[in-house]
C-alpha cells in the first residue's frame, strides 16, 4: 500500500517513480491512494502516480485532525 500525501507540487523529477506505481497498481501489486493537501493542491501531477481517480482532498486546515 502506498499513501500519498502531497500538495501536488513535486520538487524532484517524478516521472520513473510514478511509472514503475501505475505499472505496479496495474498488476494488482499495490493499492496507491494519493491525498491532495489543500484547496490549490496540484492534482494533475499527483494523478501520475495511479490510474484511478483522485477523490480526497484535505483542506490545509484540517490537517492536524488528520493524525490527531
Amino acid at each position: 500500500m502506498l499513501v500519498i500525501i502531497s500538495d501536488g507540487d513535486p520538487t524532484d523529477n517524478i516521472e520513473s517513480a510514478a511509472k514503475r506505481a501505475i505499472e505496479l497498481s496495474l498488476n494488482r501489486k499495490l493499492s496507491i491512494y494519493p491525498v491532495i493537501i489543500g484547496a490549490d493542491g496540484n492534482q494533475d501531477n499527483l494523478q501520475n502516480f495511479t490510474p484511478n481517480k483522485i477523490s480526497k482532498r484535505i483542506r490545509t486546515e484540517d490537517l492536524p485532525q488528520v493524525f490527531k
